[in-house]
């Protein structure tokens, strides 16, 4: 088909012509379809990115280290250890690891039953 362009500076002498073949429109067709798919590939990408980071809330804490008391609390798992220097120092992580396996496992045996 032919579209005639009519301008603001156009005062009715020779109008410009664009002239689209069908091959060209569905090529344009196809380039927005492809453009749409991207956006919604990469808006659900942005969801899933959301949900892994979280809101950064505090409620949303895993774990508190309080140095004036001593202790380090894993909100995960319920476990307050007052032994901060160990944990800092590599020695007590082994406590922290075993109880979210033990916990990890009986969260893994509850699904299945």
């Amino acid at each position: 088909f032919e579209l005639r362009l009519n301008g603001l500076g156009s005062f009715g002498g020779n109008k410009p012509r664009a002239i689209f073949a069908g091959f060209a429109l569905s090529e344009g067709l196809a380039a927005l379809r492809r453009a749409n798919e991207r956006a919604a590939r990469e808006a659900e990408r942005a969801a899933e990115r959301k949900d892994q980071v979280g809101s950064g809330d505090r409620s949303e804490r895993i774990r508190t280290y309080n140095f004036p008391q001593g202790r380090v609390s894993d909100h995960r798992i319920n476990l307050t250890l007052y032994k901060l220097d160990k944990v800092l120092a590599g020695e007590a992580l082994d406590e922290f690891v075993d109880a979210l396996i033990a916990d990890d496992q009986a969260t893994r045996l509850a699904t299945l039953s």
